[in-house]
């Protein structure tokens, strides 16, 4: 039985363009469907049940033993565990924390509820910071490297097409990983990346000095909606494997 996910239909969605969309025949998109009586009476917002064909991409679940934080963190609240492929690791900066870092124009995220949420402009963060006991920056999940160097604001970042798909309101997104103010990087363009394989060293570099900010790792996960990138909670990415 296919992986499901639930769409709900949208104002000039038809039966037939969205099992088009999600390379399927309206025979099979029927099928899924039992409910649907008339294929030409579908109401906006009526629920349908799509396939969704999740890739195999060789990657484990991480199962972070906490739920990363979605909300202020301080020192008082920090998040410490321990995972056998990503270390010793402490949760400094929460997905999408309001306080505390640049300024950020308004954005879109999709958090651990699965919805899409309108953010304002705020000194939000953009994914979560970690910091690392012994240093390493290691690779989330599996990937090709498409982007690596100085970047304003970020210092040395290893940008990361990952080898999953993440599935949202009936679609399959390519899924984007980025590990910003790294010391060192230890990768190129092109070069495929094993889960858990080391890609760096922590720093805390920006694109003017390696002591610009404390040692921490920002990693920002994200797909592409529309050309429009909406960042992703990282512990949603195991729901991928």
């Amino acid at each position: 039985m296919p992986h499901t996910i639930k769409y709900a239909i949208k104002p000039g969605d038809t039966l037939f363009a969205i099992a088009t969309t999600n390379n399927i025949s309206l025979n099979e998109l029927l099928a899924l469907n039992p409910q649907i009586s008339d294929p030409s009476k579908i109401a906006v917002g009526q629920e349908i049940t799509l396939p969704v064909s999740q890739p195999t991409s060789g990657d484990s679940p991480l199962n972070i033993p906490i739920t990363l934080a979605e909300y202020q963190l301080n020192p008082a609240n920090y998040q410490v565990f321990t995972h056998p492929l990503l270390k010793q690791i402490t949760v400094t900066g929460g997905f999408m924390e309001p306080h505390g870092h640049s300024q950020k124009s308004t954005m879109r995220a999709i958090f651990a509820d699965k919805q899409i949420k309108a953010l304002p402009p705020s000194r939000r963060n953009i994914g979560i910071d970690y910091v690392v006991a012994g240093k390493e920056a290691i690779a989330w999940y599996g990937g090709v490297v498409t982007q690596q160097g100085v970047e304003r604001g970020y210092g040395r970042r290893v940008h990361i097409k990952l080898n999953l798909k993440y599935g949202h309101a009936g679609k399959l997104y390519e899924v984007f990983q980025a590990y910003a103010h790294l010391q060192e990087c230890w990768v190129k363009v092109g070069q495929p990346i094993a889960q858990g394989a080391q890609i760096g060293v922590m720093g805390g570099s920006s694109h003017t000095s390696d002591r610009a900010y404390p040692l921490h790792i920002d990693l920002s996960t994200c797909i592409f909606i529309a050309g429009e990138s909406v960042q992703v909670n990282p512990q949603l990415l195991d729901g991928c494997i």
